[in-house]
């Protein structure tokens, strides 16, 4: 961490930046949640029906979707080594936990929680620093972890291929489904937690996967059983809409 750029950086403004951070973070975590129920969604539908017709279109919409999870999920861990993290202004799980750990930022947080509504302050004052110290478990597990430090590396090296960052690097391919998926998982709890300790809100993460793939499945399931979809039949994937807490 850069001291000078730390020394700068007041209580106050730690948990103003903390709040705009969690909760894009959250978003971006609940948005790519959908987009795996959807993918889920459709290769189930895809396996049962066993079709060929259509198959050009359909992997069209599946790559589509991949590339866009790949980007989203490499977000959530974006960070730069050449700049302090304090400057970048990423609603990333490196920025989130940078901010957690400037001076008075955690004892702040645990003052602020006495005054959520709904349970007795002691209970949110617990919720508060529990999520805190899952928080830096976490990211000291996963940050000295040398399985999770080659799956960071392998997204980077996608991310960047796909966005044109390395154009005449040797293609990486995509990521498979476990990698992706594993790092979304993990990301997930940083997102869950950041936003508790941050605003005492809790997040069914499992139900928005299970309500995109509900619609998903509707979708696809039509789309197939019918054979095509008529001219005049508009298609619109699940969307999400943010929650403005």
């Amino acid at each position: 961490m850069d001291n000078a750029t730390k020394s700068t950086i007041d209580t106050a403004e730690g948990i103003r930046r903390l709040h705009k951070i969690a909760t894009r973070l959250h978003r971006s975590i609940r948005w790519a949640l959908q987009r795996r129920g959807a993918m889920d969604a459709g290769n189930r539908a895809i396996g049962e029906l066993n079709v060929s017709h259509g198959m050009l279109a359909y992997n069209i919409l599946h790559s589509t979707l991949v590339r866009s999870l790949t980007i989203e999920v490499a977000a959530a861990f974006d960070w730069s080594e050449k700049r302090s993290i304090t400057a970048q202004q990423k609603a990333s799980i490196p920025s989130l936990v940078h901010h957690l750990r400037l001076p008075g930022v955690a004892d702040r947080l645990l003052e602020l929680s006495r005054q959520w509504s709904g349970l007795p302050v002691d209970q949110n004052e617990k919720d508060c620093r529990d999520a805190l110290q899952r928080i830096e478990q976490r990211h000291s597990d996963c940050w000295t972890d040398p399985n999770f430090q080659d799956l960071l590396k392998r997204l980077r090296e996608v991310r960047d291929y796909r966005l044109a960052h390395n154009l005449f690097d040797k293609d990486p391919g995509e990521m498979t489904y476990a990698q992706l998926f594993t790092l979304l998982d993990i990301a997930k709890s940083f997102a869950a937690d950041g936003l508790l300790a941050v605003t005492g809100h809790g997040q069914d993460y499992a139900g928005v996967e299970r309500e995109a793939a509900r619609s998903a499945n509707d979708l696809w399931g039509r789309a197939l059983a019918d054979g095509r979809l008529s001219d005049n039949q508009t298609v619109i994937l699940p969307r999400h809409v943010d929650d403005e807490r």
